[in-house]
């Protein structure tokens, strides 16, 4: 049996034998690898991350950094992959705003428009330089239980513009 190194751990080189973790450190520490012989891609490998658990958000996060790809018989683009990632921590910022770049979608069962998603990203992190610019081209919004205008929005996004992560 082989071993192949991968970040600190070492990884049995049988593909059943490979957690949820390990899978999806294969993609993101290495972009794939061999594994019992046979080669994984990035995309593949997130996608073995996700048969093991599909609730493991860090996974649907890569998958949809990669475009989305096919869980356990189901096709999710990028926008649904997003959407799982919120289902299982809906307090990253950064996700609520790449679905809001996507047109919005349906996290939890519940739908959430483009606009509503930079809202939700600037509850969380009111930094999002462009979340702001964003919401401002869509006509402002409510953010915190306060009302910005287009053109306060675009003051905020120039406050925030080079301090953005």
């Amino acid at each position: 049996m082989t071993t192949t190194s991968l970040s600190s751990i070492s990884l049995d080189s049988q593909s059943s034998s490979l957690t949820a973790e390990e899978w999806a450190e294969l993609a993101f520490f290495q972009k794939g690898g061999n594994v019992d012989g046979v080669h994984y891609n990035t995309k593949r490998c997130y996608e073995k991350a996700l048969e093991r658990d599909p609730t493991y958000w860090l996974a649907w996060k890569g998958l949809a950094a990669e475009g989305g790809g096919c869980v356990e018989g189901t096709e999710f683009n990028a926008k649904g992959c997003l959407a799982k990632v919120l289902e299982g921590c809906p307090m990253e910022a950064k996700v609520w705003y790449n679905l809001a770049l996507k047109g919005g979608g349906v996290v939890g069962g519940t739908p959430y428009l483009e606009k509503a998603c930079y809202v939700k990203a600037l509850e969380l992190d009111q930094t999002l330089a462009y979340a702001w610019s964003n919401l401002g081209l869509k006509g402002g919004g409510t953010v915190g239980g306060l009302k910005y205008s287009a053109q306060k929005c675009n003051e905020m996004y120039r406050k925030f513009k080079f301090i953005e992560r």
